[in-house]
């Protein structure tokens, strides 16, 4: 129910549940997560996650960087415009 209900009110803004997952994780980290980590603080698979990712990096709100001691993984990191996606979603989940 709860999600139900951050969705509708984000859907109106073009945010979805899980973008809003992706920018609130690493808002609450205050770091760059892996993507591993970050599948895992949301409670899904790996795979799950990359199409979601795409879509945001094609939306300029994340980056994915690679991790400097390891090539394989891929660091994701809120891009400039994130922020204020961020403040959009929290002024539309406070009000």
């Amino acid at each position: 129910a709860v999600r139900s209900a951050i969705d509708e009110k984000l859907a109106a803004h073009g945010i979805t549940y899980r973008q809003f997952q992706v920018i609130a994780w690493l808002a609450h980290e205050g770091r760059q997560l892996s993507q591993a980590e970050l599948a895992a603080k949301m409670l899904i698979e790996p795979p799950t996650l990359v199409g979601l990712l795409d879509r945001m990096e094609q939306q300029a709100w994340i980056e994915r960087v690679a991790c400097p001691g390891d090539r394989r993984k891929k660091l994701i990191r809120p891009a400039p415009a994130a922020e204020a996606v961020w403040e959009t979603m929290v002024e539309v989940l406070v009000s």
